[in-house]
């Protein structure tokens, strides 16, 4: 009887050729897996910052109407002149010197803008964060006039 080696070695590097092929199409599959969860995930955070950021300069506009109720409406109109304040997680506006707010609310930068024309005051709330994809804000625009209770 003959014994044929050459056919038994070609069968075992066939399979550790498949073996290998299979080890590829697994890690490149895997690897896709991980791309989309990490995709996933960074675009659920960013949904979460920019809701945060919507509630967070909303809260900020009822704050200055909270300000104009209290203060009544000359007051008020002295106390904001045009100009851009930060607004502290406290609800304290401060008049802006500088360039740019530190980050007063979380990872977030809250800043109030007042523009007076006449009678009507334009009031912009801005919240601005930075990630790793950049840097984000979400601006809500609001006017203000005099009116009597």
């Amino acid at each position: 009887m003959h014994y044929n080696f050459r056919k038994k070695f070609d069968t075992r590097g066939q399979t550790l050729l498949e073996i290998l092929i299979a080890l590829g199409v697994g890690v490149a599959v895997l690897s896709g897996i991980v791309v989309l969860v990490f995709t996933s995930l960074s675009g659920a955070q960013f949904s979460k910052n920019q809701n945060l950021a919507t509630q967070y300069g909303q809260e900020g506009m009822e704050l200055v109407r909270k300000e104009r109720d209290t203060k009544g409406w000359d007051t008020f109109f002295t106390s904001y002149p045009n100009g851009t304040y930060c607004l502290s997680k406290e609800g304290v506006f401060t008049k802006l010197t500088e360039a740019s707010c530190l980050k007063n609310v979380g990872i977030f930068i809250r800043s109030v803008e007042f523009s007076w024309n006449g009678e009507r005051a334009t009031v912009t709330t801005t919240v601005s964060w930075t990630d790793s994809k950049g840097k984000h804000q979400s601006k809500l625009i609001s006017y203000f006039t005099k009116w009597n209770i």
